[in-house]
């Protein structure tokens, strides 16, 4: 699935694409098949071996540090019903246009 222009966004994709990095146990980063976000656009969570524990640190700092990239957090009622890597990015962006 495309993602947001990844020119005009690059430091909030970065910044989305480390999170989820750090949240899964597989060094995307490191792999050059998964090395950027719109290469693991269509994974689910589960895909990613990302935990529930993992998850929830994920939004916390989702919602800690997007801001600074002109997002607003995510309410926790939306954060329950996201699990895949492109509704989280579609969940983020969404907050922009409010």
């Amino acid at each position: 699935m495309p993602l947001p222009d990844e020119a005009t966004n690059a430091e909030l994709n970065n910044f989305l694409f480390k999170v989820i990095d750090k949240a899964s146990p597989y060094y995307l980063a490191e792999h050059d098949e998964t090395k950027t976000l719109s290469s693991i656009s269509d994974m689910t969570f589960a895909q990613l071996q990302i935990p529930d524990q993992a998850i929830a640190l994920m939004w916390l700092g989702i919602n800690a540090y997007a801001p600074s990239y002109g997002a607003k957090p995510i309410p926790p009622n939306e954060m329950g019903n996201i699990d895949n890597v492109h509704d989280l990015v579609a969940a983020v962006y969404a907050t922009m246009q409010k």
